[in-house]
């Protein structure tokens, strides 16, 4: 997501810094208010939507070619985003990628096409949910890959899930479908290799370990550094070995920051509430309950599953419940 940034003339560093914090962490003095502006994943989805290449790679040179087609944009002079603190929008001129094609599509396809023909696997698509969601890197391919675009009542699918044996929980069945897989990769895996291949494409990129410590974990593949957060780290760089995470090493899955607490998959924030559902369904069918360490979510009554079930397939709704443990194994059926 997009961060409002703040401008520090910082005694600290005895130079003027932008962070997205208003008070500086250095010195403690009140920043000026600057601009909207996109972190280091946001602005190489920018360059992937805007050239439909991937922003890293031996291609990058040649897509200089692609750049000399474009000009800054007249709307927001390439500042992307409009707004002050209370929120953003994206420039209409631009879409929030700060530059325009001067020339015609078939113009730019042909100058991608050359660079494609050289490097094939540059090929990327323009990032899903761009600028708003959250985007983060695929390890495998080396694309950005966002959030998918919501999907509408009408084709909805969600799943009932069996949940601390008081009743079902609502989730969106790809969500469903998403944590049950990330659940069962950290039961089965044995190494952090294990699990890298077992994740959802782009969810391992996603872990807490490589934010932690101000990004100072890393992840390694056979010597050669694949993965950190700190923009001015790479493969050459000697990382302290404390934190550093070799593909190899054995897997405790209670080391994977939130998942021993139940925090991580992110089951409970992504439950259906109220407003996610038909008009009154929850209150009919549902209780809101929840924890102080958990926060709060709705369960309904296993006693009321068909009648749930006939309301949600009358609204349009997709319906699958899945009435054991998620994770490994986990099946859902069909319902309507």
């Amino acid at each position: 997501m997009p961060y409002f940034a703040w401008g520090h003339d910082c005694a600290q560093e005895g130079r003027d810094v932008s962070r997205a914090e208003r008070i500086c962490s250095r010195c403690g003095a009140e920043g000026r208010p600057l601009r909207w502006s996109y972190g280091m994943h946001e602005d190489m989805a920018r360059f992937q939507t805007l050239y439909r290449v991937k922003p890293i790679g031996p291609h990058r040179k040649m897509t200089d070619r692609l750049f000399e087609l474009t000009t800054t944009c007249g709307v927001c002079s390439g500042a992307y985003l409009f707004g002050g603190e209370e929120g953003w929008a994206a420039c209409p001129g631009c879409h929030g990628l700060g530059r325009r094609y001067a020339v015609s599509f078939a113009e730019v396809e042909k100058v991608r096409q050359e660079i494609l023909d050289v490097w094939p696997d540059a090929a990327a698509d323009p990032v899903q949910g761009f600028p708003g969601g959250v985007v983060v890197q695929s390890l495998r391919s080396g694309s950005m890959l966002g959030q998918r675009a919501p999907m509408s009542s009408a084709s909805l699918s969600v799943v009932f899930q069996w949940w601390s044996g008081a009743g079902y929980v609502l989730l969106r069945e790809p969500d469903w479908r998403r944590f049950s897989r990330i659940d069962a990769a950290l039961q089965r895996a044995r190494t952090w290799g294990e699990l890298e291949q077992a994740m959802p494409e782009g969810e391992f990129e996603t872990l807490t370990h490589w934010y932690a410590n101000d990004g100072q974990y890393v992840y390694e593949v056979g010597g050669v550094v694949r993965f950190c957060t700190r923009e001015d780290d790479s493969s050459q760089v000697q990382h302290e070995e404390e934190f550093v995470i070799r593909s190899d090493d054995p897997l405790d899955p209670c080391s994977v920051h939130g998942y021993a607490d139940g925090d991580y998959p992110p089951w409970i924030p992504n439950m259906l509430e109220p407003g996610d559902l038909p008009r009154g369904f929850a209150e009919s069918f549902g209780e809101g309950v929840g924890s102080p360490a958990a926060g709060a979510w709705w369960e309904f009554r296993e006693s009321a599953l068909s009648e749930m079930t006939r309301v949600l397939a009358g609204s349009g709704y997709m319906v699958w419940v899945c009435r054991g443990v998620p994770g490994e194994g986990a099946e859902v059926e069909r319902l309507a």
